[in-house]
């Protein structure tokens, strides 16, 4: 009788959950986004200064809720020793949040070639394209990302290349700044939910 009782109140209570996958080249600010969703999701959390965010050697996890759901996010290093590890993560994430450096053009090439990568992983996936650092002079905007890193990596142009009909967007965001990070956060929640609740 009290499993009974107990499956009905957790059948009540349970929430529809979204896995996110934060991932981008080493240096390309994901840490930095992270701590300041936590801060647009618990209102007493205070983000460290960037100088005070080590490189992540592996992954850090955090939970909240966004939009009605659950929302587990992966931020996974960066490196290119540590990209290996991204693959383990594609068949359970129901989104991607791509971090680019939008301040280091000298990175786009490589950039475009690892998102290529993640599209070929994903299937349809959603995919957010952050164009983080724009409160650096000269970081480019979301239309050169867009055709300097996800055209050349098959995700949007004409046809919608390698990324099919998945839902994508590229979002300039400062990392450092709340308000986008809260942004960047509701707008791949939304385009997950489709997947996670397929999941289930």
């Amino acid at each position: 009788m009290f499993s009974l009782v107990g499956g009905f109140f957790r059948w009540l209570t349970a929430r529809d959950e979204a896995r996110i996958l934060m991932v981008g080249l080493d240096g390309s600010g994901k840490t930095t986004l992270l701590e300041h969703v936590k801060a647009a999701c618990t209102a007493s959390y205070r983000p460290p200064p960037p100088s005070a965010i080590p490189a992540t050697l592996g992954m850090n996890l955090f939970k909240a809720a966004a939009q009605g759901m659950d929302v587990t996010l992966w931020d996974v290093g960066g490196s290119p020793s540590m990209r290996g590890m991204w693959v383990q993560y594609f068949g359970e994430a129901d989104g991607v949040v791509f971090v680019v450096d939008a301040a280091d053009r000298g990175r786009f090439r490589e950039a475009a070639a690892v998102l290529c990568s993640i599209l070929d992983n994903t299937a349809a996936l959603p995919v957010l394209v952050v164009a983080n650092k724009q409160d650096l002079p000269h970081a480019a905007r979301a239309s050169e990302v867009e055709a300097e890193v996800c055209v050349p990596a098959g995700l949007g142009g004409a046809g919608g290349g390698r990324g099919g009909k998945r839902p994508f967007r590229v979002l300039e965001v400062r990392a450092q700044q709340v308000a986008d990070a809260k942004e960047a956060l509701d707008w791949i929640t939304k385009f997950s939910m489709a997947g996670a609740l397929e999941r289930q």
